[in-house]
């Protein structure tokens, strides 16, 4: 499975949950909110980019059957003791997932999903729209 989650810092995250468990619900319901919202851009930027294409390429893959389109899923744990966005395949397809994550040097294929690259670059965006929707609840309460 690939299977990939948001990691900050170590301080970052201290920070966040210890902030976290001084305030009221809303802030959880809008920080689990705007965190789906993102992980389902996140699969959208994906499905657009690397998942969807006509054509295979170096960094895209030819959409035939759309098992692995349609296999790409979020969970989203927001709670005073988890913090958690992970996106991931189905188990389905975790073979043809990793064959085309990583490349298969016996079988000629190069990796060319992306989805560790693309999440990378990601990850500052979840963090900088947790804390807006950490100051939203707080300052909309």
């Amino acid at each position: 499975m690939i299977d990939i989650k948001l990691k900050a810092s170590a301080s970052d995250l201290s920070t966040l949950k210890r902030k976290l468990t001084t305030v009221p619900a809303r802030v959880f319901t809008e920080l689990g909110h705007t965190w789906s919202v993102d992980g389902e851009d996140f699969i959208n930027l994906m499905k657009n980019k690397h998942l969807g294409g006509p054509t295979t390429t170096a960094t895209r893959l030819k959409r035939v059957s759309s098992n692995l389109y349609n296999s790409l899923h979020k969970d989203v744990k927001v709670s005073n003791r988890q913090l958690t966005v992970k996106i991931y395949f189905l188990s389905s397809v975790t073979e043809y997932a990793l064959v085309h994550e990583y490349g298969s040097s016996k079988r000629n294929i190069p990796p060319r999903m992306n989805l560790r690259n693309e999440w990378k670059k990601y990850r500052p965006k979840l963090l900088k729209n947790g804390n807006a929707a950490v100051r939203r609840a707080l300052k909309n309460g």
